[in-house]
C-alpha cells in the first residue's frame, strides 16, 4: 500500500520522480522505529498526547524529506 501511495504522489506531481526510488524504506523505517520505541522501548508508557506529538513529528520529517 505504501509503495502504491508513493507512486501516486509521483503521478500527481507531489513527489519528484528522482526522489521516489527507495522512499518507502525511509518512510517505513521512520514509522517502524517510532512504533518500536513506543511499544517495546524507552517510550513505552508515555502519555497519549506525547505519542501523538511524536507521530506528527516523524510524519512531518518524512514528508519534508521526501
Amino acid at each position: 500500500m505504501l509503495t502504491a501511495r508513493l507512486d501516486e504522489l509521483v503521478a500527481v506531481g507531489a513527489l519528484p520522480p528522482e526522489r521516489r526510488p527507495g522512499a518507502e524504506y525511509a518512510a517505513w523505517s521512520a514509522v517502524h522505529g517510532l512504533s518500536s520505541l513506543i511499544v517495546d522501548g524507552p517510550l513505552r508508557g508515555i502519555p497519549d498526547d506525547e505519542i501523538e506529538r511524536g507521530v506528527a513529528a516523524v510524519i512531518g520529517v518524512v514528508r519534508r524529506g521526501l
